[in-house]
């Protein structure tokens, strides 16, 4: 329920229109969705990326928040831009006491007028920060 509502409130906050939070599970140092909405559940249920991999694989292993759109030049992640229906991304880690513990996935539709910045990054990071308290207890 408490994923949930982060994702519920960062779609409200952001004006993402798809969106997932995947989850560490450390034994197999891979994340996987647990919490999604405007993805399918197929591809939410079968979704897995390997620590380090990926853009939010590389954000979780290196507790770095990603900014993805086309006018990022960040070679560590340009290969992985192949979601051509999305206008911005972002990709922001969770963090429990330093620790990697999942990805907050954001998006936007080319559709949308939104486009993420700094900010955006700024205010989901609070919003995990909050979230993280409850979630650790």
């Amino acid at each position: 329920k408490v994923l949930k509502a982060l994702l519920d409130v960062a779609f409200q906050v952001t004006g993402a229109d798809i969106g997932s939070i995947m989850l560490l599970d450390k034994a197999k140092d891979e994340l996987t969705i647990h919490t999604s909405r405007g993805i399918a559940d197929e591809i939410a249920q079968k979704a897995r990326v390997r620590l380090g991999e990926g853009i939010s694989g590389t954000a979780a292993k290196e507790g770095e928040s990603f900014i993805i759109d086309d006018t990022i030049p960040d070679n560590r992640i340009k290969r992985y831009m192949r979601r051509p229906y999305l206008s911005s991304s972002m990709v922001v880690p969770i963090k429990v006491k330093d620790s990697p513990w999942g990805v907050m996935n954001l998006g936007t539709l080319t559709t949308s007028a939104v486009r993420f910045n700094i900010e955006s990054i700024q205010l989901i990071h609070k919003l995990i920060d909050l979230a993280t308290v409850a979630l650790h207890e």
